[in-house]
């Protein structure tokens, strides 16, 4: 941790240009460690991103729901619509999507490249890890990328994944973070909560910002906002590394 600066709650970096950013996230994807990246998207080109767009797309399907992918945990499976309709009269439903309503977003502007571009190893890890990241990078891990639209008050509940990169557009969220040891799932929506999280990590991240997720951190969101962006979920190649030169028989490589 001698390289990063790991704050008590949520710690903040300010990278000037992207090769700024990739190199901080990936200080604290080593340690694993959260950090908010100010700033670090406010340069992509978010054109046809702003919610306002979204009102006029009735040309793509789109099936928002209660939570994001609810269907999968249970819930009643989504209805499709169009995204116009959706934003026009959202209630309180999210959309998180990598289908029609992604492929239509990411075929304006510059959103795919440069989230995918972020999350890709760089070259020093590379050499340092004997070309597995990028070997790894090459099975399609960190090419993922999901966008999400909600309207102030929905959000995502508590759950933890493989570590992300979430780059907001526009609007404004507040995310709740917990290590991997206190990390659980739910599927309440954050506005039936009864009171703030305690004993979280609290960040605020507005248009622009990029939040870096670790591992098995347990996480909820908040938009305080309507807020649209984008993530992306990609292996952590350093710790796969260590598993498979240490713990994985030589007689069964990755």
């Amino acid at each position: 941790r001698d390289s990063v600066a790991v704050a008590p709650n949520c710690s903040e970096v300010f990278p000037g240009t992207d090769v700024e950013a990739a190199k901080a996230l990936e200080r604290y994807a080593l340690v694993g460690a959260p950090v908010l990246l100010r700033g670090a998207a406010a340069g992509w080109n978010w054109t046809g991103w702003d919610w306002s767009a979204l009102e006029r797309r009735d040309d793509v399907q789109a099936k928002p729901q209660d939570i994001p992918h609810g269907d999968s945990f249970g819930l009643a499976p989504p209805n499709t619509t169009t995204l116009g309709a959706f934003a026009r009269a959202p209630g309180d439903a999210y959309l998180f999507d990598a289908g029609a309503a992604a492929d239509a977003l990411f075929a304006m502007g510059d959103v795919r490249r440069r989230v995918e571009a972020l999350v890709r190893p760089s070259r020093e890890l590379d050499e340092l890890l004997g070309g597995f990241p990028r070997r790894l990078h090459a099975r399609e891990h960190g090419t993922n990328a999901q966008v999400y639209a909600g309207p102030a008050g929905a959000g995502a509940p508590w759950h933890y994944h493989e570590q992300a990169v979430n780059a907001l557009g526009f609007g404004r969220k507040t995310w709740y973070l917990r290590p991997p040891s206190t990390a659980t799932y739910s599927t309440e929506p954050p506005r039936d909560w009864y009171g703030k999280p305690r004993d979280a990590i609290v960040c605020e991240q507005r248009a622009g910002d990029i939040l870096y997720v670790p591992a098995g951190w347990g996480h909820a969101v908040v938009n305080e906002e309507p807020s649209v962006g984008v993530a992306v979920e990609f292996v952590d190649a350093a710790m796969v590394h260590h598993q498979n030169v240490h713990l994985v028989p030589r007689s069964a490589p990755l």
